[in-house]
């Protein structure tokens, strides 16, 4: 698998390329990314190479073949298919996040702020 190679120019692609079909938390939109050598099967998740990083996402299409035409680039790559260490970190990472809502919502009750 060549993580090196991340992005695709237009002009170094192929007339179709495999893709995988990522969606993120919850969101009905899916982000095609460079299968990159992978097999993923729906609703397994992936980690995948996005503008802001690694991101953990839910396969919402398999692997599957596009025309050039349909993609919008750059087209970044499947890192790797996500095991129970990045499913652990996942659901870490949620909990985390309530645990951070709790503690913000506590200080904007006791500072009396008038937010919504």
């Amino acid at each position: 698998m060549d993580t090196e190679k991340s992005v695709f120019a237009d002009d170094e692609l192929p007339r179709s390329v495999e893709i995988i079909g990522i969606s993120f938390r919850g969101s009905s939109k899916i982000y095609y990314f460079n299968a990159n050598g992978f097999t993923a099967s729906q609703d397994e998740h992936a980690i995948v190479e996005t503008a802001r990083g690694l991101e953990y996402g839910r396969v919402a299409l398999a692997n599957t073949w596009v025309k050039r035409e349909e993609l919008v680039l750059p087209l970044k790559n499947v890192i790797r298919i996500a095991d129970e260490s990045d499913d652990a970190r996942f659901e870490a990472n949620k909990e985390k996040e309530r645990e951070a809502f709790d503690i913000c919502s506590g200080k904007i009750i006791s500072h009396g702020l008038d937010m919504k």
